[in-house]
């Protein structure tokens, strides 16, 4: 299922764990919660199936054989030029250097007869190969952005590996920055807004990241330190 974890929460950890003159490690976790993605009540990793029948396998007998994506741009509806493809994809790589263990996606797609686009976007996720095999649980960080810009729509899925980090707010922002360009028709332009937002917002939860794990700090429940290196201008984990 969805996890979600407020970026609020994770300040207001890090700020209380300095105050305390302790590690935010041993509470960091508590800030987390998963949602279905259908119906969004909260469940727990264990939940195989949520109470209102939202399930992978329920999604799979509905949308049939998932397509074929890819990092950088999937445009199944034709929206973006080539030019306005290759502006994104060249912004996609310049993130990808600056966060070398993140990985973007952007899918252009219609919402299908059934269910949601966030059912939808969440399925993609999971079951159209974006990400590799071995990229489970926290090692997963994957940003999606999925738009349907006939339904005047966009969603964002992020990895168990960015959840602590990249709440509702930061998810809010970045697809707040998109809207402008996607409800005037120049989804191109609403893709990179959402681009220049999120490296903005990732820039900022790794200076949090940074306050909360000392730079020696050994691999926590799957998640290493995140450290920027200003020569570099990168921030890794």
């Amino acid at each position: 299922m969805e996890r979600r974890s407020g970026c609020q929460d994770f300040t207001t950890i890090v700020e209380r764990a300095e105050e305390l003159h302790c590690d935010p490690k041993w509470f960091f976790y508590d800030a987390a919660s998963m949602f279905c993605p259908s119906c969004q009540q909260p469940l727990t990793e264990s939940t195989a199936a949520c109470a209102c029948g939202f399930c992978l396998s329920a999604a799979d007998r509905a949308y049939g054989l998932p397509p074929s994506l890819h990092s950088g741009v999937t445009d199944m509806m034709q929206e973006l030029t080539a030019k306005e493809v290759r502006r994104v994809e060249a912004e996609i790589a310049r993130l990808e250097r600056k966060f070398p263990q993140i990985q973007f996606a952007v899918t252009l797609c219609p919402t299908p007869a059934v269910g949601t686009l966030r059912t939808y976007a969440f399925w993609l996720f999971n079951r159209a190969g974006i990400a590799a095999a071995v990229d489970r649980g926290a090692q997963n960080r994957l940003v999606l952005l999925c738009i349907d810009p006939a339904g005047g729509k966009a969603v964002c899925m992020i990895g168990y590996g960015l959840e602590p980090f990249v709440g509702e707010q930061r998810l809010s922002a970045s697809l707040n920055a998109a809207f402008a360009g996607l409800a005037s028709d120049t989804p191109g332009q609403g893709i990179e807004d959402f681009l220049a937002e999120m490296e903005k917002q990732l820039t900022e939860a790794a200076g949090l990241a940074n306050r909360a794990f000392q730079p020696d700090a050994l691999e926590y429940q799957g998640l290493v330190h995140l450290q920027d290196t200003e020569a570099e201008e990168t921030a890794a984990y």
